[in-house]
């Protein structure tokens, strides 16, 4: 196990939470910054991906 998965988990954790919050689905998430819900989906369950995609979700929240 990579020693930042639990930086990622709790990453991930957050951005769902805030979704939530702000959005009706994860595809309108998604949608508002460009991106496919599957790697929305992937930064919620902490999983790697581009440092590009991590900056993206940031700005939706």
């Amino acid at each position: 196990m990579p020693p930042h998965y639990q930086d990622l988990k709790r990453l991930g954790n957050h951005v769902e939470r805030r979704r939530i919050e702000l959005y009706p689905s994860r595809t309108a998430a998604a949608d508002t910054v460009g991106m496919s819900k599957d790697t929305w989906l992937k930064i919620e369950r902490g999983e790697t991906v581009r440092a590009g995609s991590s900056a993206t979700v940031d700005s939706a929240l």
